[in-house]
């Protein structure tokens, strides 16, 4: 009969694949079980009247001279070919310690976040298109293989270029830093997530997986305290089960610290609304203070509204007169007697506050 391959380290067999109409089999090079392969798939279409379609099928060889591979490929009626190849979207006898091997996904990731793209949407707009591209392209290769840090670099240089609208050739001002928008939005970043961190998670779930389900040889011997059936409880979770997303949290948590502490985003108020109060709060707004810093060359830092201070973020949106009389209106309106404040971090603070009261 047919046969397999030894499973290094097991008395395990594996001769053969099989998923939905999909069928890989796996075996030693010899004449005769190569034969024995074909009479084998013969019998199963004289039995079944389900016939294998040769001419899409291929034949692979490990170890082998090309030409004996093709000498047995074309009496089968199969094609010859070589590694790598690709079975249910799985790179096979690829070496994915090789950025050339990710190189598909690189593609993909730039073609989604194209450059076009960056120019006619708002910096919300990019950042919710991110996410989601993010999310959907790499994950099944995350979720198999440890990316190379080449990989996962050319990957987030990617991102950063389509967040703040620039290209591999033109580079616009980066207001915030990498590690803050990657922070998660209760550490006070906006909550992007590292592809390093997604890659680690995804991993770790096969591990989680293992252990969870693996029946321990001295249980026969523990007497139990309890009826419950013992099991394993993921510390980062408050069911004790196992998430992507909570342990992804947790990395990024650790490697990715947003400098001027947490942020409370309102739920009531549209996002683009919280993103601009996030950057006003840490003075990262496109100010002419913060311009002429940043080396471009304006006129002057005067405010243009009004002309007696320095347009910095918290002149433009607490002490200038013209930001002073809004409040003011805002605050007679609420019935609130407003207390003397001079930075947006001092507004915020006292309408988390007042809410509180």
């Amino acid at each position: 009969m047919f046969q397999g391959i030894s499973i290094s380290g097991s008395n395990i067999q594996l001769s053969h694949l099989f998923y939905a109409d999909d069928a890989l089999f796996i075996g030693e090079w010899s004449h005769q079980n190569i034969k024995n392969l074909a009479r084998l798939l013969k019998c199963f279409y004289v039995s079944s009247g389900l016939s294998v379609n040769y001419r899409k099928s291929k034949v692979f060889g490990i170890g082998v001279n090309s030409q004996e591979v093709e000498n047995w490929a074309l009496p089968l009626g199969c094609e010859p070919s070589t590694l790598p190849f690709t079975f249910l979207g799985i790179p096979v006898g690829e070496n994915m310690n090789r950025k050339s091997s990710w190189n598909l996904i690189i593609e993909n990731f730039r073609n989604k976040l194209s450059c076009w793209k960056s120019k006619s949407l708002s910096f919300g707009g990019r950042m919710n298109l991110a996410k989601p591209v993010l999310g959907n392209l790499p994950t099944f290769y995350l979720s198999l293989f440890a990316a190379p840090l080449g990989v996962i670099e050319t990957l987030e240089k990617i991102r950063r270029n389509f967040i703040w609208g620039g290209t591999n050739n033109e580079h616009k001002i980066r207001w915030v830093t990498w590690d803050t928008i990657l922070a998660p939005k209760e550490a006070g970043g906006l909550g992007m997530g590292s592809i390093k961190a997604m890659n680690l998670a995804l991993l770790a779930k096969w591990k989680w997986k293992f252990f969870s389900r693996a029946k321990l040889d001295m249980d026969s011997d523990i007497i139990r305290r309890n009826q419950e059936e013992s099991r394993w409880e993921f510390d980062f979770a408050i069911d004790g089960k196992f998430h992507v997303a909570g342990l992804r949290g947790t990395i990024d948590r650790a490697g990715h610290l947003a400098p001027d502490g947490a942020f409370t985003w309102s739920k009531w108020i549209p996002n683009k609304v919280n993103r601009f109060v996030w950057r006003a709060r840490i003075d990262r707004i496109p100010s002419a203070s913060a311009l002429m810093r940043r080396g471009v060359n304006i006129q002057g830092e005067t405010c243009s509204v009004c002309i007696s201070g320095s347009e910095t973020a918290d002149h433009m949106l607490v002490t200038c007169p013209f930001a002073i009389a809004i409040w003011n209106r805002i605050w007679n309106w609420c019935e609130i007697i407003l207390p003397q404040l001079s930075n947006v971090k001092g507004i915020l603070n006292f309408v988390a506050t007042c809410g509180k009261s």
